[in-house]
């Protein structure tokens, strides 16, 4: 069967997403996703310039992926605070799922960010965005009380990238499974109208 050189990125990528999970981003080497895949490392090579091009590209896809999931979830029938939560739970068990923070010391969660901020910015970017929205029509509907839709959504995209990077909250993000409960309860009292 023949692929197209997209369609053949898409498999390395998924090989490369699942052999991180499997090694940590740290220990990961080319050879081991190459192997993976069934492939030579230098036919790797064709498809992208470095290691780093290949977690970039795979580290895009995966907060791509989890934006357009959290784009259902706006456009759903959903309540606007369910939306918010239910976009908080995306987002936390693609993390959980990933395994991206394990296997991850301080030191290579350093690197990592360093790495893939532009692409961190982005993806805050784009969940501020999603984020607005829920705002808007929970204002709209009457459900949130905000005087100020966008500094809440720069607050709420923000502050959940923070807790993500954050080396102190990334174990209790991975263990508990209440995280997003116990998120909700504090950030959704601000929104709410009395």
């Amino acid at each position: 069967m023949n692929f197209t050189k997209e369609e053949k990125k898409e498999q390395i990528m998924q090989v490369a997403f699942e052999t991180i999970k499997k090694y940590g981003i740290k220990r990961v080497t080319l050879e081991d996703i190459a192997h993976a895949s069934g492939m030579a490392t230098t036919s790797i090579y064709y498809y992208f310039p470095s290691k780093n091009a290949l977690i970039n590209a795979t580290i895009t896809h995966f907060s791509d992926t989890i934006l357009d999931q959290i784009n259902l979830v706006v456009k759903s029938k959903q309540s606007p605070e369910q939306k918010l939560i239910s976009s908080w739970e995306i987002i936390f068990s693609n993390i959980k799922e990933s395994g991206y923070f394990l296997n991850m010391d301080k030191n290579t969660m350093t690197q990592m960010v360093s790495l893939a901020r532009d692409l961190i910015n982005k993806f805050q970017k784009g969940y501020q965005n999603l984020t607005r929205k829920i705002l808007l029509e929970g204002k709209k509907s009457g459900v949130f009380q905000v005087d100020n839709i966008d500094l809440w959504a720069l607050f709420l995209s923000v502050g959940l990238l923070g807790l993500i990077e954050n080396e102190n909250t990334q174990e209790q993000i991975l263990k508990d499974d209440k995280i997003v409960e116990k998120m909700s309860k504090l950030l959704l009292n601000g929104l709410l109208t009395r």
